[in-house]
């Protein structure tokens, strides 16, 4: 299913001709031919799945904020670096530290997702309290979701679009 939303993606929003080939890079992240000029990033989270679309390099995650996390404190402290694992330990009750780490997560996600790297450079990555240097990395509530997206420094300045396809 998630090919074939792509491929309608590619086609309706990015102008690209339908079936256009996608090819996974050294790092397992999905992209097309550079020489369509077209980035993207796909997540999907229960019944949702979401692609962000560019002409530069960029990295997309959601989840659900409400989404009960049983261990945050052990998560972060597996998955975060110190500073982060600060702001899920003292957040105060079990959700509200669930809540911190899940905003965590996918602003992590995110920036692996724009490094082409994905999780499997999770134990190097930086912390993402603020926006890695050089890139900007914005979170944004929407549906019960946060949406965490990552690209170079300077390009959300003109802010997201989010766009449904019926």
């Amino acid at each position: 299913m998630s090919s074939r939303l792509l491929d309608r993606v590619l086609s309706e929003v990015c102008g690209l001709p339908r079936g256009t080939p996608v090819e996974k890079g050294t790092h397992g992240k999905p992209a097309v031919d550079s020489s369509f000029g077209v980035h993207f990033s796909i997540t999907d989270t229960g019944n949702i799945w979401l692609c962000s679309t560019a002409s530069y390099e960029n990295g997309l995650d959601a989840e659900f904020y409400r989404r009960s996390v049983a261990e945050p404190d052990l998560l972060a402290e597996r998955f975060l670096t110190e500073p982060e694992c600060r702001v899920v330990k003292t957040a105060g009750s079990k959700g509200d530290r669930s809540f911190q780490f899940v905003y965590l997560w996918t602003r992590k996600e995110a920036y692996l997702k724009y490094t082409g790297r994905g999780l499997g450079a999770l134990s190097s990555a930086p912390p993402i309290l603020v926006p890695p240097e050089g890139t900007d990395l914005k979170t944004f509530v929407n549906e019960g979701l946060f949406i965490s997206v990552c690209a170079p420094e300077g390009s959300l300045n003109e802010g997201v679009d989010f766009t449904s396809l019926d």
